[in-house]
């Protein structure tokens, strides 16, 4: 085996062993950064103050079937949670919510048209979806939603 040192005085066995114990390095630090958001959709964690911008418990990003929007549903304890819409501008809450057993209960706020939603959604039992039905504060509106998990 040739074990001619390298111009700086390393000899090959040497810089391979680095840059393997690098790569290991490197792949445990990916792992711990990516584990986290792989965590089920609804931890059941108690907060004792409201989520913060830089302190939020994000228990599931959600994207409406029809708009396209996003939402984060920030854990707030005892099944309930806010509703952050995500946008370019930033993070704006716009609701609020309780899941019982399958079922999300939740007020959203329509920004554009200044209009409160009650959802009335069940979640799919591979926790994917949620689907099912709005109402306004009008009895003439109506429809249906699907939310897909992000």
């Amino acid at each position: 085996m040739n074990l001619q040192p390298l111009k700086n005085g390393m000899s090959r066995r040497t810089l391979y062993a680095s840059v393997m114990l690098l790569t290991a390095v490197i792949g445990m630090l990916a792992q711990v950064i990516v584990v986290p958001p792989a965590w089920k959709w609804w931890p059941y964690t108690e907060v004792k103050e409201p989520p913060t911008l830089n302190q939020r418990n994000v228990c599931g990003t959600w994207v409406s079937a029809t708009s396209r929007k996003r939402y984060d549903f920030v854990c707030l304890g005892q099944g309930s949670f806010e509703i952050y819409e995500v946008s370019d501008q930033g993070l704006s809450k716009n609701g609020s919510g309780k899941l019982i057993e399958d079922n999300v209960e939740a007020e959203l706020l329509s920004m554009p048209k200044s209009r409160r939603a009650h959802l009335r959604l069940k979640l799919s039992a591979d926790g994917l979806r949620m689907e099912g039905s709005w109402q306004g504060d009008d009895p003439r509106e109506s429809g249906q939603l699907m939310f897909h998990r992000a």
